[in-house]
């Protein structure tokens, strides 16, 4: 059985539209780095472009492209244009966890692998056919509860170690 993620219009807009932002800044950073001069409005404008330059590529991070293929799945993303094979047997269980957003709440899954570790994400807002990839994971689903702390990990680097047994 071969599951082929569709990823939603929406992102592919936002991704497009943040690879053209990212170019124009990361030149004017390069150029700001070669005459930088100390003065506070340019090391104001210097971190903006920096924040800026950060928060596209933690977005573009989570635009994947999915192929889920008996017990692999390959994906392909601006990082990974070539594809990065998974093998879902070095995974134990998938972890769901409704985030709330501007649009509503979503669910973001999570692979946990042996060593109780949350290392690959894939978001609902991002794929028309989540729940079919979803289903094509066979892997437990994990009933976790996560503490605060453990929340803005995976919200902002998506790899958590879990301590499952406290659950």
């Amino acid at each position: 059985m071969k599951i082929v993620s569709v990823i939603s219009k929406n992102s592919i807009f936002w991704m497009v539209f943040m690879l053209l932002l990212a170019i124009p800044c990361i030149l004017m950073f390069i150029r700001g780095i070669i005459i930088f001069q100390f003065k506070v409005a340019n090391i104001l404008f210097m971190l903006l472009l920096a924040l800026s330059l950060l928060f596209f590529i933690i977005y573009l991070k989570q635009i994947k492209y999915v192929v889920i293929k008996h017990s692999k799945l390959k994906y392909y993303s601006v990082f990974h244009p070539f594809g990065k094979i998974l093998d879902l047997n070095n995974y134990q269980y998938k972890l769901t966890v409704n985030e709330q957003g501007k649009n509503g709440g979503y669910e973001v899954l999570y692979l946990i692998d042996s060593k109780n570790k949350a290392s690959f994400k894939l978001m609902q807002l991002h794929y028309q056919n989540f729940e079919d990839l979803k289903t094509a994971l066979n892997l437990t689903d994990l009933k976790y509860n996560l503490t605060f702390k453990e929340y803005v990990k995976l919200l902002f680097f998506g790899k958590l170690i879990l301590a499952v047994n406290r659950s």
